[in-house]
């Protein structure tokens, strides 16, 4: 592990043990460790952990566990893409059907079992039926690192829908807030004393014949089923969309596209690139993921066959 942090204003004459503790997320027992096997280092001179620091001083961290072999080598699986790998970050494409880690109904089959030789710590997660590309992080203070961009809104993440309906205006913004549905475990809706929720979107092409559109939709928050729900709030459900689409309870408007539900099996929403800082070397970092094979064979019929 290494790590570099730049002392910032709030923390000037602060101890280098309590900046990385407040900062980076570190425990007391790793900073003993860290102290014990490691190298501290403070402008490119050494530099005790309970010596203080200036605002501008460049504090850097070298440490690897006496009794643990640095990070394996991960390659792609099935199914499964590997777009970027380092010691710190993995960034891959997730195909639909799978969760993105354990929970309670699906123990095994996730996304984190595809790796098992590393222990990893997604940044973020996608729902079960939505593919595209995702962040995980290779040990906790990455993924410490990242959780504050998250907070701090500097990872940006677009995604590719397609809808029924075409939206009017054909790009926006939508801001409504999300709650749990009452009564429901799993359903969210719009509700004013929610959470607050913001989504852009932008159609990239109609269908008027068949009522459908693709739009990009880009978050500004991360709400759990934040983009189904607001396409929902707008009259224009995601196609395929089991919980909020034209075949649920709530939604009966589209009934004559509802074939089209039933052509991808899941809800048509692709997490297309994700954009971010390196946790450790912050240079900007954007990934794509190309529109997987079943949303493509939909986008095909779409626009060979307008008139069905």
């Amino acid at each position: 592990m290494k790590l570099e942090h730049i002392v910032e204003k709030q923390d000037h004459q602060k101890r280098v043990v309590d900046i990385l503790c407040s900062r980076l997320g570190m425990s007391r027992l790793l900073t003993k460790r860290i102290r014990l096997y490691g190298i501290v280092n403070v402008n490119g001179s050494h530099h005790r952990m309970i010596d203080p620091v200036s605002e501008g001083d460049c504090i850097f961290i070298s440490y690897q566990e006496p009794d643990i072999a640095p990070p394996a080598i991960l390659t792609d699986r099935e199914n499964i893409r590997i777009l970027f790998c380092d010691e710190y970050i993995l960034v891959v494409a997730k195909p639909s059907g799978m969760v993105t880690h354990p929970t309670t109904g699906h123990q095994t089959g996730t996304l984190i079992d595809m790796f098992p030789e590393q222990k990893l710590h997604p940044v973020s997660r996608l729902d079960r039926e939505t593919s595209g590309v995702i962040i995980l992080a290779r040990n906790p203070h990455a993924h410490y690192l990242l959780s504050l961009q998250h907070q701090n809104k500097t990872i940006k993440k677009e995604y590719i829908g397609f809808v029924h309906g075409i939206f009017d205006p054909e790009e926006g913004s939508i801001r409504t807030s999300i709650m749990r549905k009452p009564g429901s475990i799993m359903l969210r809706c719009v509700a004013d004393d929610g959470d607050t929720a913001v989504t852009h979107y932008e159609t990239i092409k109609t269908f008027p014949r068949l009522d459908t559109s693709v739009v990009k939709f880009r978050l500004e928050t991360g709400r759990t089923h934040q983009i189904r729900v607001h396409a929902l709030s707008l009259g224009h459900p995601l196609i395929g969309d089991g919980l909020y689409g034209a075949s649920s309870s709530d939604n009966g408007h589209y009934q004559k596209s509802a074939y089209l539900d039933d052509v991808l099996g899941r809800q048509a929403l692709h997490a297309c690139q994700i954009t971010f800082d390196h946790p450790v070397t912050k240079e900007r970092l954007s990934f794509t993921a190309d529109l997987p094979e079943d949303m493509s064979r939909l986008l095909a019929r779409m626009e060979t066959d307008e008139s069905i």
